[in-house]
């Protein structure tokens, strides 16, 4: 019974709205002025001014407090999927996989099944590591240099790289995005 009203406060949707919208409009003016926006300056900006309007509003710090922490056990999963990504990427140029995936494939794939191929690779790819950024960025550059090398149009190689990495990433069990969408929405996954 020590819990006084104005700790249950939660912030309208009023609220919630005018945060976003700030949000947004420094991205904007970011965007705008510098060419790319510093992501990180953004959000603490958002942060701090989210922090004042709650506060003025009633909201006590300890309340604000809990939420910043919720919402940061809720991303851990899809921020360590992220970070693996990142070592995998850099990873797989240093050690010459994605080379030999161009002189293997310019040797086994036929231009006629190279859009079948790319597609199908890509999805299996992409549900192994959960990231169509990942297959993308390995097996995309991969399928570009060998689509150059039979003569395939660049769109229609980057069209089937892209559906088979997306098809993979929206069906694999470990995807960040899969995982944040289960957390946020604090549904069990399977």
């Amino acid at each position: 019974m020590g819990t006084t009203r104005k700790e249950l406060i939660h912030p309208s949707f009023g609220t919630s709205l005018a945060i976003v919208i700030f949000l947004f409009g420094l991205l904007t003016i970011q965007v705008i002025q510098l060419g790319s926006p510093d992501i990180h300056l953004t959000l603490i900006f958002a942060c701090a001014f989210a922090t004042v309007v709650l506060m003025a509003q009633g909201m006590r710090w300890k309340r604000i407090e809990e939420g910043v922490i919720h919402g940061c056990k809720i991303a851990t999963i899809p921020m360590l999927i992220l970070m693996f990504i990142g070592m995998l990427i850099p990873s797989w140029i240093a050690s010459g996989t994605i080379p030999a995936l161009m002189y293997y494939g310019l040797k086994m794939i036929s231009p006629s099944m190279f859009l079948f191929t790319a597609a199908l690779i890509c999805s299996i790819a992409s549900i192994a590591t959960g990231s169509s950024y990942t297959t993308g960025a390995t097996f995309g550059v991969a399928f570009m240099g060998i689509s150059m090398g039979l003569g395939i149009p660049a769109e229609m190689a980057a069209g089937a790289v892209i559906s088979g990495a997306i098809i993979g990433d929206k069906l694999s069990p470990i995807s960040d995005s899969t995982n944040l969408a289960a957390g946020v929405t604090e549904t069990p996954l399977f």
